[in-house]
């Protein structure tokens, strides 16, 4: 349990597995996929409380998860419960009163019970996302303009389940209806691209899209416009401007590829600092983008959270009312990111952790004592070699 973050919430933890299952769309993924499945129906157990303390932290512990590991999936989701659970939906209605229980037992009564599962690729998706969003955050707390730039990349243009359908977020139908552009481009064979080597036109197509969208009138665009004219209503706002205008600017520079499933983005050329100051892009740029991204993640993953007052043993208290775990973790972060804190990458280039100092602890470089001593023996290693 991570506790005194502001906050309680308490998820149903059980036994999980992960299991292959008939796929939903085949002709996507194939045949099969894989699902994190209740083995144990599990019992909702306290994962956030604001009334003791316990070092650690959920959120920085499932963006370290290595993705291709279905073991350490399992086992986080066995730890700490699924990302959301259908049992927890009762909790956002006031029925526990009627029902003489408390709130914090209501969802272990719920009738017609069903065991909650989940699709890998949702989770690993979602692991991606947060992973992206704290290397935005440790990036723009270093003014580091190349980290931001790679992280901002990696969000807008890296193929995500949630590109699937449109989404609240700017940032998010940023990279839905670039998906949706190469899904037509491609006259629907896939919606991961059947042709990695052609990513990086397709980018530039997509913006030359953009551009045209501004300028052409409703006539040219009926003719030659592939969206309808509602689509792109967004590139009228300053968000998808600047977006644009960084990825325009790259690419006058740089041409982008992809692995196969469009998880990691490889340039012509290494991404520095002086390439990024040469191409025009300007460090307030990247940090405006930067700022929008985080408050566009954010905002999509928090907006269903509210304030809620709460009736147990005879007293009132307030508390907020959280249905799922990945809104638990991003209000952590949220409360977590505050002026005087500053969020680092784990020096350990094997180590994915992220952490979080405060002011006067700013030259802590390392996530645990176990990298430090671990990254310490390897450098002395290293001092030997050399030597000899």
């Amino acid at each position: 349990m991570v506790v005194n973050k502001g906050f309680s919430f308490s998820n149903m933890v059980g036994l999980y597995g992960i299991k292959e299952v008939p796929a939903r769309y085949p002709k996507y993924t194939g045949p099969t996929e894989m699902v994190i499945v209740e083995l144990y129906p599990g019992k909702l157990t306290p994962i956030y409380s604001n009334n003791s303390y316990e070092e650690g932290s959920i959120a920085y512990e499932f963006a370290a998860i290595d993705t291709t590991d279905l073991q350490a999936i399992a086992d986080f989701c066995t730890k700490y419960g699924l990302l959301s659970s259908d049992r927890l939906i009762r909790n956002t209605t006031n029925d526990y009163i009627f029902m003489k229980t408390t709130k914090t037992i209501f969802s272990e009564v719920v009738p017609n019970y069903e065991p909650d599962e989940t699709y890998v690729n949702i989770f690993t998706q979602e692991v991606l996302t947060m992973r992206n969003l704290l290397h935005l955050k440790a990036s723009l707390d270093n003014n580091d303009s190349v980290g931001i730039l790679n992280a901002l990349l990696s969000i807008l243009l890296c193929y995500t389940t949630k590109a699937e359908v449109e989404n609240d977020s700017e940032t998010e139908r940023f990279t839905y209806y670039l998906y949706l552009y190469i899904q037509r481009k491609e006259k629907e064979e896939a919606l991961t691209i059947s042709n990695p080597e052609l990513f990086d036109s397709y980018v530039r197509d997509f913006l030359k899209e953009l551009t045209f969208f501004v300028n052409a009138t409703a006539g040219e665009w009926w003719l030659h416009g592939t969206f309808d004219k509602s689509e792109l209503t967004d590139m009228m706002h300053c968000t998808w401007q600047n977006y644009h205008d960084i990825l325009s600017l790259l690419l006058d520079k740089v041409s982008i590829s992809a692995n196969a499933d469009i998880s990691n983005l490889s340039f012509s050329e290494t991404l520095t600092k002086e390439l990024i100051e040469d191409a025009g892009i300007s460090f307030e740029m990247l940090q405006r983008a930067a700022i929008t991204c985080m408050s566009d993640i954010f905002n999509s993953q928090t907006c269903l959270i509210t304030p809620d007052l709460q009736y147990s043993n005879n007293r009132l208290s307030s508390d907020w009312n959280i249905s799922s775990l990945l809104e638990a973790m991003y209000m952590e972060l949220l409360v977590t990111f505050t002026p005087n804190t500053q969020v680092k990458k784990c020096a350990n280039p094997t180590c994915n952790s992220f952490f979080d100092v405060g002011k006067g602890n700013e030259r802590k470089i390392y996530c645990s004592q176990r990298c430090a001593l671990l990254m310490a023996k390897r450098k002395q290693r290293e001092r030997d070699k050399a030597k000899k």
